[in-house]
């Protein structure tokens, strides 16, 4: 029986006594505390220090450091979108049914004074208040967007909007984005894995895995780094098969014979090794770019029994070449060297 089904049945036994008892509690303030004290401790959810209660698998905004993820549950406070939107570094939250964490997903973003002319009467705005607007793939203002909408833009443009005149606007640019999904053993047990990467907006990718045993002890981890290489992706993209009817970007996965695949959410393109961005206006591809990662390096590392540093090893490519390496606990290094030889044709999708 799970944590939570086991939670739900305390909770009925709870209450069913609550009601028996009666009198009873009525007489007795401390039997009354002590049922009041217990019931909540049962219930199926969990909540933030503030008390607002969390749903399963439901997306939240909270601060990323530090506060949360000290441990696999969640520990902090939620966020409202306007408090999150000020912040440089964020995440975003759910957790499974036996209130642990299921992922996380993180960004940081940088701001800059944004000094271009904002026409907005463009887009009707005729209120004081601020605004959020998304950007086309020359930089150029395009379309309102709601604040749910800006937090998952990687650029926006932030105006405060009074008395027919922009006051000030900004640039946030988005630096870094990534994922972290969280296993457990069975029956609510220690971690398992964490598996994970982030991208850097210089097309620097570091991809991860961490296992655990179920005695937290024994760990490994496996890491590895790639970098985007960027070229022009000349294929005709059937918009419409696509059900691409909207102006604005989209990313696209890349099918077995190198054809356009259906738009995906961004996370799910940028754990693909490649993915097309393709950027739609006036109901026309405007630009689509075939993006993929390549590997620069990868390493492995390990621990005794007792979860102490064992050794690491791995390989770089470096000039063209693979140049592997390995060290121990005492930080000696050993062997290093191996001609980095491309893979072959048939190997690719074994890469």
């Amino acid at each position: 029986m799970k944590t939570w089904q086991k939670a739900s049945l305390i909770g009925v036994l709870l209450l069913t006594l609550l009601g028996l008892l009666g009198y009873q509690v009525q007489q007795y303030p401390a039997v009354r505390w002590l049922v009041l004290w217990i019931l909540p401790m049962s219930l199926t959810y969990t909540t933030d220090t503030n008390g607002e209660r969390l749903r399963v698998n439901t997306p939240y905004y909270v601060r990323e450091w530090p506060r949360t993820f000290s441990t696999n549950y969640f520990d902090g406070e939620i966020l409202s979108m306007e408090a999150a939107e000020q912040r440089s570094g964020l995440a975003s939250v759910a957790i499974n049914d036996d209130q642990k964490i299921a992922y996380r997903k993180t960004k940081r973003v940088k701001r800059e004074p944004y000094t271009s002319p904002i026409d907005y009467e463009r887009f009707g705005i005729k209120v004081n208040g601020i605004y959020f607007f998304g950007l086309d793939a020359d930089g150029q203002l395009n379309r309102l967007l709601t604040i749910e909408q800006a937090l998952l833009e990687p650029v926006y443009i932030k105006a405060n909007i009074h008395v027919a005149k922009v006051r000030s606007a900004e640039k946030v640019i988005r630096t870094e984005i990534g994922p972290a999904y969280f296993s457990y053993w069975p029956d609510n047990g220690p971690l398992k894995t964490i598996r994970g990467f982030y991208v850097k907006s210089n097309g620097y990718k570091r991809s991860w895995l961490f296992t655990y045993t179920q005695q937290a002890k024994d760990e490994s981890d496996h890491e590895i780094k790639s970098q985007t290489q960027t070229t022009p992706f000349p294929a005709d993209i059937p918009l419409k098969i696509l059900g691409i009817k909207t102006d604005g970007r989209y990313l696209l996965g890349v099918l077995p014979d190198g054809s356009a695949g259906f738009p995906r959410p961004e996370l799910d393109a940028l754990a693909d090794q490649r993915h097309i961005e393709l950027w739609v206006a006036d109901g026309q591809v405007y630009r689509a770019t075939l993006i993929s990662f390549v590997t620069t390096g990868e390493n492995w590392t390990s621990y005794d029994k007792d979860g102490n540093y064992l050794k690491r090893w791995g390989y770089d490519i470096e000039n063209g070449r693979k140049v592997e390496w390995q060290q121990k606990f005492d930080r000696s290094v050993g062997q290093r060297g191996g001609e980095w030889v491309p893979p072959r044709p048939q190997d690719q999708d074994d890469d």
